[in-house]
């Protein structure tokens, strides 16, 4: 689920206005549940106000979801039966 707002501004060296996606509230639901949420503002995430929109979702996304291949592997306790 998300809402967003887009705002209007000046480039650098350009008269004319441009809309660009200024805030982003996105909240990942699983089976009915929440599992996280998140807000984007421009200046966040490090990019500029006017980078697309792709730019600043899947940062977003990026900041949310933890990537399972990063964390150590649980490891499995097991022992052998003797005869």
């Amino acid at each position: 689920m998300y809402n967003a707002s887009v705002d209007y501004g000046r480039r650098s060296f350009s008269d004319e206005a441009v809309q660009y996606l200024s805030t982003i509230d996105l909240t990942l639901i699983q089976r009915g549940r929440i599992l996280v949420t998140a807000r984007y503002q421009t200046g966040g995430l490090g990019v500029d106000r006017f980078s697309s929109t792709s730019v600043k979702v899947n940062g977003l996304i990026d900041k949310m979801v933890v990537n399972r291949l990063n964390l150590p592997s649980e490891t499995m306790q097991t022992s052998a039966l003797e005869n």
